[in-house]
């Protein structure tokens, strides 16, 4: 995604550009042993305010510690969630 935003020559930190993805903790780059159809839940953002900013990191913080322990798939997976910061 860094790339594209170089591509088009647009300042990631003039836009306050964030993105946060959570991932099921259970999914690798390798083949999952299940595969829940929704990998992962990305959402981007732009032009928001610093308070916003920091909202959104505490809303997906947040949500990892909901599914923290979280057994899926009739109770045999783990459903943890991983937080990545993309931008």
């Amino acid at each position: 995604m860094n790339t594209a935003f170089q591509n088009y020559d647009i300042d990631l930190y003039a836009h306050k550009i964030r993105c946060i993805e959570l991932i099921l903790a259970s999914i690798t780059q390798e083949e999952p042993t299940y595969n829940p159809r929704i990998m992962a839940c990305g959402i981007v953002t732009s032009n928001l305010s610093d308070k916003s900013l920091e909202d959104f990191d505490v809303l997906s913080n947040k949500l990892t510690e909901i599914y923290q322990d979280v057994k899926i798939n009739k109770n045999t997976m783990n459903g943890d969630l991983r937080k990545v910061v993309i931008v």
